[in-house]
């Protein structure tokens, strides 16, 4: 646990990273784990022991955001009607603030705590609950939990629960089924001692609530009244001051925000971790006992569950005494100087060069020896530091004993137990300094020792390939999803946009792409494979990745096979697939550049010998279509392979370095890993991913271009290659679905936000530089590394050179699929849409055979440099990458139109379309979609069999919506940016009417955005327009049209033009620019100017009419 000296650090989001470190030698920032979000309700005045806690919350004040200080009532005071006592504290905390805050960033002010001090319900219990009781603590807490912000919030209730309890009772209320049940996940409650009837309320009615009662919350505390009180806390200035004698206990309500300290030992929703606040089991337990005023009371909802202590009782906090009490005696010192030397400072504990607070997980054979290194743990006071490295053993599954050797030295080596397979070992560090008083850090490793047929490759069982995997394993369900995809095979579109797509797809995409990568001289994709295997001869030919290109037309093709099934591509999957598994090694290697390499003689042709040959790519997406291919098909010989891979890949990066960390070049492996893993349901798939992704932070010598200069949980600016960065937020994404790491999640949120706000195009494009540095300026000239096909600096988006490589697009449209799945927020949808129907589309030609490599949102014929990739689609260009991607998505696009979750659908993309799918449960779901979409804002949607909650996304972009059901209003919230919730019973036939309001916008950029400055895009819709010089008279130059301002642009529709589009018509200005005579400046002069009528086109089938000049941004006249 650190903290940091403000004038010294270096601030970062606070919103993710909390803790920042400087020493008086150098500074050094510490990333650590978000800010728990916490709210109070207290019934100060019934028992010393509000106070007493509140006052060591407010010195530990910049470790937690804050949200609310809510005075409530309890069993031993029954009625509250001010909050004059909290007043006192707080005037109190005012008083040292400004010491408090030379020792530590984050302290928050005394007027934010006074804006969040309020009443919460005044009388007892159940009693005021219900219609008009709302107080301001429970709307508070319903404000809290509603932020746009996704980490939990933990209620402490000290007191009473019932301003949770009416919170709870008005969302379910005033809200639907699934607003109530997201409403619900985001809450933690930690309930000491039942002080009201409403905690056995909630735990009885909304049991998904995660809802502990600590009932062990005495004897932790040091004597009572005794010398540690009188010294270390009384005497010390004026919230010594407000800090009572103990009556009945000290501290009693502490522990409710002690198990969240963000202090290293802990995560606060693994409960059975352990923790300053207790350790927790997760088998409920049946109504725990409450304060005996309260027992009575609480009968009548018998029997109710919560999580309760575990038998290790209050051991399980007193065993951190040393701790946790030096902590707050120190922090008593902060409050009473603003001289940073005259106090003590918490150190730094580091492990395996980890310096987050976050609780590691590593992997382990039996037998086997773990070394963990706390090297460059550090001091900001620079006190000499002890060592201790323990076993944990009560949360640990093996009941064992172990051997640590060296357990006080700064490098320990843990010895795994033979009998250890299958079970974890929770190993703890403890970091404390000689300065006064001691003060500690701790971390916690989690050993996860494997299973003995998974950690001795020699022992494992054979691949079958004959078998389906357990109905377990195809229907997993990743449990930190908000919502889940539907199989690829449910959606069928009908008509319109789409359906014209996926025909293209069918009929011209996928052929012509076959007949590219079958096997010529120049373009010998299938036939590495056959070169490989030993069924053909020759060399390589081609990028390193084109493996990876070859696995995206395999999946492709079995995203049209899940629509349409065709016998002669599923007999050509077959050839294929087993030429791909006679060219992999007997120990699942495969990547054919060292493969046939290696059959031609070369001794040097061996895995992993150059992090630029893209193996770790290939495989991921080999992974991919495996699955996809196991999904469409049924059949396991395909990801047979792609299992001998992965298990290839778990023996090579068992026990990680940072020279193999380097290894993760265009990571579509972390999804690729994933897929597997849901496809089979074996864990080990998901360890592999976990260590795949944190053996990223071992890198020392990292640059910006693959997203390692500094740990992913560092990273607050999306920089770099941007296929890489968004392949890695997409897989970091998919890892959270499945593990719940908060930490993940937030980071991502960051670098989303700031794509989203400072880096994206207005197509949804992304990676505006080809050739670039960064960090760019940076003081530390060090640091900075040549980056190319790029995301520039916050705010450089310049149309002319943008690269945008079609990749990156879907890698942008890949990641915001995710976060939705993840959230339920329509923002992600919203993006995923604008790239799919603008920079995504763009990348091929109507007829399907042409392609673009980059995405440039201007073209002109005498560029201002030279560029180096064309900007005419062409068949096939060297870097194939991006052909089979925008193949592979527009076959796949079906699989965005609808999610679920375990009581709703979820319409998230508008075309016209059948869906017949299941709800968890196996409730059969069918629905028609009739619509003109894009072009037109009008959809129906028919439902046929139907026993859910319809969940309709009105896109962000619509000025207005209307929702009717059988011609009749909705009656329901419908507000852009956002799911209108339709929760009713349906009848066969009812009809589902949505009217978005559709106008054409002129959209202007930030002013920052220099290269787009006095300019506008028009906008309709998801789909942004652009002007083609096709349009113009042959005498008017693209470069000297400009746009009225005022000026009407209507849409109409034009079946003949480019393959049936709305075009949009009005009246553009042209200036006359001159002859420049080789200047680079002259003086401005008015120049003739001429109106004419014009059109545009969506930006997406520019280029299809011949070589052009095109530009999205005009400047406005």
């Amino acid at each position: 646990m650190s903290f940091s000296h403000p004038t010294q650090a270096v601030r970062l989001h606070t919103f993710v990273l909390v803790g920042l470190l400087a020493t008086h030698a150098s500074a050094q920032t510490e990333s650590v784990s978000y800010k728990p979000r916490v709210i109070n309700t207290t019934d100060l005045g019934a028992d010393p022991d509000d106070e007493q806690s509140m006052v060591r919350q407010l010195v530990c004040a910049n470790e937690f955001d804050i949200e609310g200080l809510i005075v409530s009532t309890g069993c031993w005071k029954k009625e509250q009607s001010n909050t004059k006592m909290l007043d006192k504290i707080v005037d109190a905390y005012a008083e040292c603030y400004d010491n408090l805050k030379v020792h530590a960033d984050g302290f928050p002010t005394p007027e934010y705590l006074r804006s969040i001090s309020v009443m919460g319900q005044k009388r007892y219990g159940m009693s005021d609950v219900g219609d008009g009781k709302d107080s301001p603590g429970s709307e508070l807490i319903i404000a809290s939990v509603d932020k746009d912000d996704p980490r939990p919030i933990w209620v402490g209730a000290w007191g009473g629960a019932n301003n949770i309890a009416q919170a709870i009772w008005k969302v379910q209320e005033t809200r639907s089924k699934e607003q109530l049940r997201r409403f619900l996940s985001k809450l933690r409650v930690f309930d000491i001692l039942g002080q009201d009837d409403a905690g056995a309320w909630i735990a009885k009615n909304y049991p998904e609530v995660l809802y502990i009662r600590a009932v062990k919350v005495y004897g932790w505390q040091p004597q009572k009244n005794g010398t540690y009180q009188r010294e270390d806390i009384q005497s010390h200035g004026p919230l010594g001051a407000v800090y009572p004698d103990t009556k009945w206990a000290t501290e009693g309500d502490t522990p409710a925000f002690m198990h969240i300290y963000p202090n290293g030992l802990n995560d606060p929703d693994k409960i059975d971790q352990g923790g300053w606040g207790g350790r927790f089991s997760w088998k409920k337990q049946i109504s725990i006992k409450s304060m005996r005023a309260v027992k009575e009371e609480e009968r009548q909802y018998d029997p109710y569950e919560m999580y309760g202590n575990t038998p290790d009782g209050v051991e399980a906090i007193k065993r951190w005494s040393k701790g946790y009490n030096n902590d707050f005696a120190a922090r008593m010192d902060w409050s009473i100087t603003d001289k940073y030397a005259d106090a003590n400072h918490h150190p730094i504990a580091v492990v395996n060069g980890d310096r987050t607070r976050r609780v590691l997980n590593v992997s382990a054979a039996t037998g086997s020896n773990v070394t963990l290194k706390a090297v460059g743990s550090s001091d900001p006071d620079k006190d000499a530091l002890t060592y201790a490295w323990t076993f944990y053993k009560e949360p640990s599954t093996y009941d064992g004993g172990i051997t640590i050797k060296n357990d006080s030295g700064a490098s320990a080596t843990v010895s795994i137990p033979v009998d250890a397979g299958g079970k974890n070992l929770h190993v703890i560090l403890e970091v404390h300094d000689d300065g006064k008083p001691n003060l500690y850090a701790y971390r916690r490793v989690i050993i996860n020792v494997a299973e003995e047929s998974i950690a001795n490759p020699a022992k494992r069982l054979p691949v079958i390939v004959t078998s389906n995997f357990p109905p377990s394993a195809q229907k997993h369900n990743s449990p930190h999803r908000t919502v889940d995809p539907i199989s690829s095979s449910d959606v069928k579109w009908t008509d319109g946009f789409w359906y014209q797509r996926f025909a293209t797809c069918r009929d011209k995409m996928v052929p012509s792409m076959w007949e590219v990568m079958k096997g010529t001289s120049y373009k010998p994709f299938l036939e590495h494979f056959r070169i490989a295997a030993g069924l053909s001869e020759g060399g390589y030919h081609g990028a390193k990745w084109n493996d990876g290109d070859f696995y995206k037309w395999i999946e492709a093709v079995c995203a049209v096979q899940a629509i349409e099934r065709n016998p002669e591509w599923d007999q050509r999957l077959d050839e294929i697939i087993s030429v791909i598994g006679k060219a992999q090694r007997d120990d699942g290697y495969i990547h054919t550049p060292v493969l046939v390499a290696a059959r031609n003689g070369d001794k040097s042709a061996k895995p992993f010998a150059d992090r630029f040959n893209f193996e770790m790519y290939n495989m991921g997406h080999l992974m991919t279509a495996a699955c996809r291919h196991h999904e469409v098909t049924g059949k396991n010989e395909f990801v047979a392979i792609a299992r001998k891979a992965a298990d290839f890949l778990d023996n090579v990066f068992r026990n990680p370095t940072p020279d193999t960390a380097r290894h993760a070049i265009c990571p579509s492996h972390y999804m690729g890993i994933l897929d597997l893993y849901r496809t089979t349901g074996e864990r080990r798939y998901l360890e592999l991913a976990q260590r795949l992704i944190r053996m990223r932070d071992l890198v020392s010598d990292g640059g910006d271009d693959n997203q390692d200069r500094v740990p992913f949980l560092q990273q607050h600016e999306a920089v770099g290659h941007a296929v890489r960065a968004t392949y890695l937020y997409a897989g970091v994404a998919d890892l959270y679905a499945e593990t719940g790491d908060d930490q993940l999640h937030f980071t991502l949120n960051t670098l989303w936000q700031n794509v989203v706000e400072k880096k994206m195009y207005i197509t949804g494009a992304c990676g505006a530089l080809h050739d670039g540095a960064s960090p760019d300026g940076s003081k530390n000239q060090k640091t900075i590394t040549r980056v190319h096909q790029a995301f520039g600096r916050n705010y450089q988006l310049p149309s002319t050179t943008a690269h945008n490589e079609t990749c990156a697009n879907i890698g942008n449209t890949l990641w915001n699929w995710r976060m939705f799945l993840n959230s339920g927020e329509a923002k992600y949808v919203d993006v995923m849409e604008l790239a799919l129907y603008n920079s995504v589309l763009s990348g091929v030609s109507l007829d399907g055979k042409d392609f673009f490599y980059t995405n440039p949102l201007r073209q002109l014929n005498d560029a201002p440099v030279k560029l180096r990739w064309s900007r005419t689609r062409v068949p096939f260009v060297t870097s194939f990458c991006c052909p089979p991607n925008v193949v592979r998505t527009v076959a796949s696009v079906n699989g965005y139109a609808y999610s679920v979750s375990e009581n709703s659908v979820w319409v998230n993309l508008y075309g016209s379309n059948t869906l017949e799918t299941e709800l968890p449960g196996g409730r059969k779901l069918r629905l028609e979609q009739q619509t003109n979409y894009p072009w037109s804002g009008d959809v129906q949607l028919k439902v046929v069999e139907c026993d859910s909650t319809i969940e309709l996304r009105i896109p962000g972009w619509a000025k207005s919506a209307a929702l009717r059901i059988d011609g009749e209003p909705a009656g329901v919230p419908v507000n852009p940016g956002s799911y209108a919730t339709i929760d009713r019973s349906w009848q066969p036939g009812t009809t589902i009417e949505l009217s978005l309001d559709m106008p054409v916008q002129l959209i202007e950029s930030h002013p920052l955005v220099e290269e787009t400055m006095n300019q506008v895009a028009v906008k309709r819709g998801p789909v942004v327009y652009c002007l083609e010089s096709n349009d113009l008279p042959s005498d008017v130059s693209l470069m000297s049209v400009r746009l009225p301002i005022g000026g009407e642009w209507k849409p109409r529709f034009d079946a003949n033009t480019l393959e049936g589009v709305t075009i949009l018509e009005g009246t553009v200005v042209s200036r006359k620019p001159g002859d420049w005579n080789g200047k680079l400046y002259r003086e401005f002069k008015n120049a003739k100017t001429r109106r004419f009528a014009c059109k545009l086109i969506p930006y997406f089938v520019w280029s299809n009419r011949g070589p052009s000049e095109m530009t999205v941004w005009l400047p406005i006249d």
